[in-house]
């Protein structure tokens, strides 16, 4: 499509994920790659200047965006359009549908037109992922990337597991990071609450060691500065709510 897409054809491409920080990420890749290329990229999530993205907006080829702040945009953004899109990318559909954008969804495929390519990517195959293919695709075909595999997960990943008491958790997880100093280690919690509270506790613990948090509730600016600080860094600990769980 390349000879057929100018800078001032607007979005030709739009690509819709979950949480900002997948879409932070998927964005870092666009500028990589994009360098070689001529068109130009953009990304909107909620939390950002409103007014600041519309000034730039109408201009994106290829729109990197999570579902609210797209829609609102299409809602509230004079002359934003997406007529001449040519390609929409549904990133973690299976994720997108569990957390109740069916109904953003829905308003969003409303002002797109029906002559476009859709990609769906999902790690799971579900209820919710075929609802959203029976909307936004026609004669869909199906790749999976691990159909004829024994096993989805890498033959030379080792999992291990441990079941402890509910009063020996932080016992526990203090001993792993305390031994596990030179890792980049990960700790998915349940809540924001636990996630803040088992920040503190191993900050006044374990002194030295660079231990973030990442959760729902957190300041944008703040999230995207552990996002990044986790990624660059060789040892340190993440405590994280499943905001984390996919693609990162």
């Amino acid at each position: 499509e390349k000879n057929n897409v100018r800078k001032d054809d607007g979005v030709a491409c739009l690509i819709i994920t979950p949480t900002r920080e997948l879409a932070y990420q998927i964005f870092e890749v666009l500028r990589k790659v994009g360098k070689y290329f001529e068109f130009s990229a953009g990304l909107i999530f909620g939390g950002k200047d409103l007014i600041e993205e519309s000034k730039y907006i109408k201009s994106i080829n290829i729109l990197v965006a999570t579902p609210g702040r797209l829609l609102q945009h299409m809602d509230q953004t004079l002359l934003f359009d997406c007529y001449n899109l040519k390609i929409l990318v549904i990133d973690e559909a299976d994720k997108i549908m569990e957390l109740d954008f069916a109904d953003t969804i829905n308003g969003i495929l409303e002002n797109l037109p029906s002559n476009r390519q859709t990609l769906l990517f999902s790690a799971t195959m579900n209820k919710f992922v075929n609802q959203l293919a029976n909307l936004s695709l026609k004669n869909p075909i199906i790749l999976n990337a691990h159909e004829d595999s024994k096993f989805v997960t890498p033959n030379k990943l080792n999992q291990f597991y441990s079941v402890c008491n509910l009063d020996d958790k932080l016992n526990f997880i203090y001993s792993f990071v305390k031994t596990h100093f030179k890792s980049k280690i990960l700790i998915f919690l349940s809540c924001c609450k636990q996630v803040r509270y088992f920040c503190k506790v191993l900050c006044n613990f374990i002194p030295g060691t660079i231990i973030m948090a990442l959760y729902g509730s957190q300041k944008q600016t703040r999230r995207i500065e552990s996002f990044e600080k986790f990624n660059n860094k060789k040892n340190c600990v993440l405590l994280a709510t499943d905001l984390a769980s996919r693609g990162l």
